[in-house]
């Protein structure tokens, strides 16, 4: 549903289906019958909410207004709803951060940077970080990729698309050796549109000497990129 949702369909439909999708999911983590089901509407929730009743919903569960039966959530599910409510710019959401820091207690930089991944407004900052902050544990950097480069911002993140493609044979080298896929899912996998596909495609012609495990590497990501814009495109007509 995630999937269909934030890549699938263009961003007029998904406020035409929003209201809906949302309401539909409210009651099914207040009423399905088993808590296994509860919690997979839960996390689905967290991860498509978009109307102002969704966003309202969110910050309930968080300030425990409002209960899913059977499941207290955990620091993991509530990261969830501040991740979600921080890449809708919620006007709430700085306090809400604020207050979960106070919460956690101990070293909350990890979650404080996780949760400025997810901000419109510190990508450049956040890029600069990934790239030349070697103090940055690779770790950090796993979980921040998917908030930095969230659907709902790629108009921001294809800004950053051209020099995270140039930086695969230095992420090669320097980091583990499944990174790159991770990478590479995350800077072009958070992209949906035509002008994004035309950057990876001519990045590949204009590096006609990459390596090829790396060729083939950017070839895979843009060929889900290329399915993702097919299907947006349907949408649209």
């Amino acid at each position: 549903m995630q999937i269909a949702f934030r890549w699938y369909l263009p961003t007029q439909v998904q406020q035409a289906v929003g209201q809906a999708l949302d309401e539909a999911l409210i009651d099914s983590l207040l009423h399905a019958p088993t808590a296994e089901l509860r919690m997979s509407y839960f996390r689905t929730f967290t991860t498509v909410a978009l109307s102002q009743r969704g966003m309202i919903v969110l910050k309930d569960l968080l300030n425990q207004h409002l209960n899913i039966p059977g499941i207290p959530l955990g620091p993991a599910d509530r990261q969830r709803i501040l991740q979600r409510l921080t890449l809708l710019d919620d006007g709430q959401c700085a306090s809400l951060i604020e207050a979960e820091r106070r919460q956690l207690g101990g070293d909350t930089r990890r979650f404080l940077f996780v949760m400025q991944a997810a901000a419109r407004n510190a990508k450049a900052q956040q890029f600069a970080a990934l790239r030349a902050d070697a103090t940055l544990a690779e770790a950090w950097m796993d979980e921040a990729l998917l908030p930095f480069n969230a659907p709902e911002h790629a108009d921001l993140t294809i800004a950053f698309l051209p020099a995270a493609l140039t930086a695969l044979p230095e992420l090669k080298r320097e980091r583990k050796i499944f990174f790159v896929n991770r990478w590479l899912a995350a800077f072009i996998g958070g992209q949906h549109g035509s002008d994004a596909l035309l950057l990876v495609r001519n990045f590949l012609d204009m590096h006609p000497t990459l390596e090829a495990d790396l060729h083939r590497k950017v070839e895979e990501a843009a060929g889900e990129l290329e399915r993702t814009v097919r299907i947006r495109n349907k949408g649209l007509q």
